[in-house]
């Protein structure tokens, strides 16, 4: 809700506060659970879209750290995992065009086809 309003109305606050309730929420989320990889994924969207919103590099980089954790926590039979793959492809194939990385091109095609 605080992600969508930053969206509507544009309140910086809005748009940390969410990434720190959501830092909370994987913090107390066991690691087994199977809601965990639904906060990091989001955890990682939220950072993208701050990235996107203020160009941060240091916002990139945790919005890929965050959806790699979101993707490596496979929970059996989620809906969800291919659209955070494909989050985490996106999220690399930015990187990649602000990097110039012919490696982490390669890496968010490989994630996208589910290699």
């Amino acid at each position: 809700m605080l992600r969508d309003r930053f969206v509507a109305q544009g309140a910086d606050e809005d748009l940390l506060l969410a990434l720190e309730q959501l830092r909370q929420a994987v913090a107390a989320t066991p690691a087994g659970s199977r809601h965990r990889a639904g906060y990091l994924a989001s955890l990682g969207a939220t950072h993208a879209l701050r990235h996107r919103a203020f160009g941060s590099v240091a916002d990139l980089d945790a919005a890929v750290q965050a959806l790699f954790r979101a993707a490596d926590s496979k929970v059996a039979g989620s809906v969800h995992h291919a659209a955070r793959m494909a989050d985490l492809a996106e999220a690399l194939r930015t990187k990649a065009g602000q990097s110039d990385s012919a490696v982490l091109l390669e890496q968010a095609v490989e994630t996208e086809s589910g290699r």
